[in-house]
C-alpha cells in the first residue's frame, strides 16, 4: 500500500518548507540566543524562541516564494471551510 500517490508532487519548495518547519519546531523546544558584538558596546543577544522562530520561518518561506500571500492570509484569517463544525445549528 502506497502512502503517496506519486513522488512527482514533492518539489524543492516542499522540502524547504519541511526543513524550516522542523527547524522552527526545534528552536521552539530548545531556544537559543545569538550574540551580536558591536564595537564599544556590550554584546547584544537575539533570541530565537517561541516568539520569534515561527515568524522568522514564515518570513523566510515567503521571501523564498515557498509560501504565497494566499497561504499566509489563510493561515492568519482562515478559509472558513471548517466553520460549520464549530457553529451550533439551531
Amino acid at each position: 500500500m502506497l502512502l503517496f500517490s506519486s513522488p512527482a508532487n514533492v518539489d524543492r519548495f516542499s522540502v524547504v518548507t519541511l526543513v524550516f518547519f522542523f527547524l522552527s519546531t526545534i528552536f521552539v523546544i530548545q531556544p537559543i540566543k545569538i550574540p551580536i558584538y558591536l564595537p564599544f558596546l556590550r554584546p547584544r543577544y537575539i533570541p530565537i524562541d517561541l516568539n520569534t522562530a515561527p515568524i522568522l520561518a514564515i518570513a523566510i518561506l515567503w521571501a523564498s516564494q515557498c509560501l504565497g500571500p494566499e497561504q499566509i492570509r489563510d493561515g492568519i484569517v482562515g478559509t472558513g471551510a471548517d466553520l460549520h463544525i464549530w457553529l451550533p445549528s439551531y
